[in-house]
């Protein structure tokens, strides 16, 4: 379930400019300038009444349009691959439609891509923030589906770049994404 949202963060910062333009200039330069993304990353998870963090590491390759291929290497390896029209890991291959509440967001990000932010208003409260070349948004669901799992997503990032995407949830965990640029491209192809 934590990709589909990931997936949603991303489709959903790459259209939700259009609804922040008025206040968003680094944020309407991200968009404009977000077509390709080779990116490291370190996913930290707090869960609450435990003292110890659990961290994984790995790659992304994002392409505008094409989806995205989530290469975990520590502590396992573990591939995800998103397109359109499905998604698949290492061992299976299934159409998106088989994810949990998957015709709720497609119609959202349907919508969003059809220049209708009704739904997404009506999904989330979204605040956007700026300091300096660096912008910050958060979406706090306000649906059921969203809100019994969420407590509020946040995107952050500047001119070139998402850094970090987190996810607090009801029960207290915290779900962190930190991104680098990274140095050494992920070469697989986006495809099941």
């Amino acid at each position: 379930m934590r990709y589909i949202f990931l997936l949603l963060s991303f489709l959903i910062v790459k259209n939700a400019y259009a609804e922040l333009s008025n206040t968003g200039n680094n944020f309407s330069s991200f968009i404009g300038n977000l077509k390709t993304a080779h990116v490291d990353f370190i996913q930290t998870k707090t869960i609450p009444n435990l003292s110890r963090q659990f961290q994984s590491s790995g790659k992304i390759k994002f392409i505008k349009d094409k989806g995205f291929i989530w290469h975990q290497s520590t502590p396992n390896d573990f591939i995800f691959i998103s397109t359109p029209e499905q998604y698949c890991t290492k061992d299976e291959s299934r159409s998106l439609s088989g994810l949990p509440h998957y015709s709720d967001f497609s119609e959202l990000i349907d919508n969003v891509l059809n220049h209708d932010y009704t739904q997404l208003k009506n999904t989330f409260d979204i605040t956007y923030k700026e300091e300096g070349n660096n912008w910050n948004l958060h979406l706090s669901p306000k649906i059921t589906e969203l809100s019994d799992i969420f407590k509020q997503i946040t995107v952050k990032g500047d001119l070139v770049q998402i850094s970090e995407v987190e996810f607090q949830y009801q029960n207290g965990s915290i779900v962190t994404i930190k991104f680098f640029l990274s140095k050494a491209k992920l070469s697989d192809e986006i495809k099941c």
